[in-house]
C-alpha cells in the first residue's frame, strides 16, 4: 500500500483534522474524550482506526522482535483491554443505575481503545531507547507512563463520564473496588495450581531475561564462594578441601567429614555446570549481559583452575598446619591450612559488584509498578 492510498482511504482533510485534534489527547484529555463522543458513529470509527493504523506501522518500524511476537503482544494488549471494558462497563451500569445517567458502551469502548493507542508510541519511544542504550533510566519513564495510562482508566475516566465530584468520586471508589474483587476472585477461585506468566512485548525487560535464561544457570555457582583452603591428610590419602566460611583448624577437624563432602558437592557442581551451561558471549545480544558474563567466566575459570590445580606453587602457601591423632596418640593425619588464590576473591568480588549494579537498577525501574499496586491494586499485596 503507497502513501497515496493511505491518505485515500481517510481522506486528507479528516486526517489532517484528527491529527490537529490529538494535541488535546495529552493535554485536555476530558475536553478531548467529550468532543470525540460528539462525533458520528462513522467519523469515530474512521478516527480510531486511523489511529490504530499508524500505531501498528510504529510498532513495526521501532520494535526489533520477530513478527509473531510482535502480533502475539498485540493480542495481548487486545485481551487487556477486554478486560477493563468489562469491568468499567459494570461501574457505568451501577452508577447509571444509581444517579439515574446514561454512558453509551461503545464510547466507554472507543475510550479505551484511543487510550491504549495513543499512549503506545510514548510507551514505544522509551521502551526502545532503553533496549538501544540498556540504561534503565528510560524502562523507569516507560514503567512510569504505564502507571498513568492505567490510574487514567481507573480513576481520571470518571471525569470523562461524569460531570459533578459526587459521581467522579463514586465512580473511582466502584472502580478499585471492582479491579481488587476481581485480583481475589482469580486467586480463591483457581482450582489449577499450575504458574503461568502472560508476557507482553511492550512490558517485558528482554536485558533481565536473557540473563535468567542464559547466565543464571553459572551464576547460581556464586551462591558459595570459597573462603578458605585446607588440605588434609587422612593416612596416605591427600584431600583439598574449601571451606565457605572463616574455619579454624580446630573447627574443621571437629566437622571434618560435613567438609570434605561439601567440598566435594562443590567442586563436582563446578565442573558439571560449567561443562553444561558455557556459551560463548556472540550468542549474547545485550551489552550489560556480556559484561557480566565476561566477569563471571572470570571468575568460574580462575575457579576452575583453582579446583584442578590445587597446590600451584605461584599462590599457595602454608599459614599453619597441626598434627592430628588418636586418643591413644596414634598418628591419624594432618590439617594443613593454606592461602586462597587472591585472584579466585577478587574475581568474584568484581562480578558481584557489577551484578549487584544490574539488579538495582533493575529494581528501581519496577518501582513505579510496585507503586500502583499499593495505591490500586493492595489486594494483590494482601493475598501473596
Amino acid at each position: 500500500m503507497t502513501l497515496n492510498d493511505f491518505v485515500s482511504i481517510f481522506g486528507k482533510d479528516n486526517i489532517f483534522k484528527w491529527i490537529f485534534e490529538l494535541p488535546n489527547f495529552y493535554i485536555r484529555p476530558t475536553r478531548y474524550f467529550r468532543d470525540f463522543f460528539q462525533k458520528s458513529n462513522e467519523e469515530k470509527f474512521s478516527a480510531s482506526f486511523f489511529y490504530t493504523a499508524l500505531a501498528v506501522i510504529l510498532l513495526y518500524i521501532f520494535k526489533d522482535n520477530s513478527f509473531r511476537e510482535i502480533t502475539r503482544g498485540i493480542i495481548i494488549e487486545i485481551a487487556i483491554l477486554i478486560f477493563a471494558f468489562i469491568l468499567l462497563t459494570i461501574n457505568r451500569l451501577l452508577l447509571d443505575k444509581l444517579f439515574k445517567t446514561t454512558t453509551k458502551p461503545s464510547n466507554i469502548a472507543y475510550f479505551l481503545w484511543i487510550t491504549k493507542i495513543l499512549s503506545l508510541p510514548l510507551q514505544l519511544t522509551f521502551y526502545v531507547m532503553f533496549n538501544k542504550t540498556e540504561m534503565y533510566e528510560f524502562l523507569f519513564i516507560h514503567n512510569v507512563i504505564i502507571v498513568l495510562v492505567i490510574i487514567f482508566v481507573i480513576v481520571y475516566s470518571n471525569k470523562i463520564f461524569y460531570i459533578s465530584l459526587r459521581q467522579i468520586m463514586a465512580g473511582i471508589i466502584v472502580s478499585i473496588i471492582l479491579y481488587n474483587s476481581f485480583i481475589i476472585s482469580i486467586k480463591y477461585l483457581r482450582f489449577d495450581k499450575h504458574e503461568f506468566e502472560i508476557e507482553s512485548t511492550i512490558f517485558t525487560d528482554n536485558i533481565y531475561k536473557e540473563f535468567e535464561t542464559k547466565i543464571q544457570p553459572l551464576d547460581s555457582l556464586t551462591n558459595k564462594v570459597p573462603i578458605q583452603k585446607f588440605l588434609i591428610k587422612v593416612r596416605d590419602n591427600y584431600y583439598l578441601t574449601y571451606t565457605f566460611e572463616k574455619d579454624s583448624i580446630p573447627s574443621v577437624i571437629k566437622k571434618l567429614n560435613e567438609i570434605l563432602n561439601d567440598s566435594y558437592s562443590f567442586d563436582n557442581s563446578v565442573i558439571a555446570k560449567l561443562d553444561k551451561n558455557k556459551i560463548t558471549q556472540d550468542r549474547l545480544k545485550y551489552r550489560r549481559n556480556k559484561e557480566l558474563y565476561s566477569h563471571l567466566m572470570k571468575y568460574l575459570n580462575t575457579l576452575k583452575y583453582d579446583i584442578t590445580n590445587p597446590l600451584d606453587t605461584t599462590y599457595t602457601y602454608i599459614i599453619d598446619k597441626k598434627v592430628v591423632c588418636f586418643s591413644d596418640g596414634e598418628y591419624y593425619g594432618e590439617v594443613k591450612h593454606l592461602t586462597t588464590n587472591t585472584a579466585l576473591i577478587n574475581n568474584y568480588l568484581e562480578y558481584i559488584n557489577v551484578r549487584n549494579d544490574f539488579f538495582k537498577a533493575s529494581n528501581i525501574a519496577e518501582y513505579p509498578l510496585y507503586i500502583l499496586s499499593i495505591i490500586l491494586f493492595p489486594a494483590s499485596l494482601l493475598i501473596e
